[in-house]
């Protein structure tokens, strides 16, 4: 997943700018959202120290300090029952 990240977050390099913010924008919450899913499973089945573990990986891999930035924040928001439900979706 964060190598995908890195590819997309790359490639703006050439993009248009009006585009280029708005799909930063996209790529970096699909990620926030894949590493979320991956949590929610994690912590379903009971695998709370992985969970952990693999939210530490998730922001520590990613390159730039302004995505991991946040990936940090929006990982250390608690998820309210919607948002719990939207990522089993």
């Amino acid at each position: 997943m964060v190598y995908q990240l890195h590819d997309n977050v790359d490639s703006l390099q050439t993009a248009p700018k009006e585009a280029a913010v708005l799909l930063y924008d996209a790529y970096v919450k699909i990620y926030i959202e894949d590493v979320l899913q991956l949590l929610a499973v994690l912590v379903g089945v009971g695998e709370t120290d992985e969970s952990r573990l693999l939210s530490a990986i998730a922001v520590e891999s990613i390159k730039s300090s302004d995505i991991r930035d946040q990936v940090r924040e929006a990982l250390a928001r608690p998820l309210d029952k919607e948002d719990r439900q939207d990522l089993i979706r």
